[in-house]
């Protein structure tokens, strides 16, 4: 979905369905758990409430096979 924060800029908050995730960037406070829905809309409206981060919006990558098997070298 798409959020606009205070200063009428549009960032996508995306769902990331293996990990039951938010996010709306690649850093750690740029994503929250879609477990508990209240809370999440919390932190969401809260987010956009202070304004995204300047810049463009981060991808969150993440390399599953390194979370499968671990112990692969």
């Amino acid at each position: 979905m798409e959020v606009m924060d205070g200063r009428c800029r549009m960032r996508r908050v995306f769902v990331h369905l293996a990990f039951l995730w938010f996010y709306w960037g690649d850093e750690h406070d740029e994503r929250v758990s879609c477990l508990r829905l209240p809370a999440a809309a919390d932190r969401i409206e809260s987010a956009a409430r202070a304004g995204w981060r300047e810049g463009e919006q981060g991808e969150l990558g993440i390399d599953l096979t390194k979370v499968f098997d671990p112990h692969r070298s």
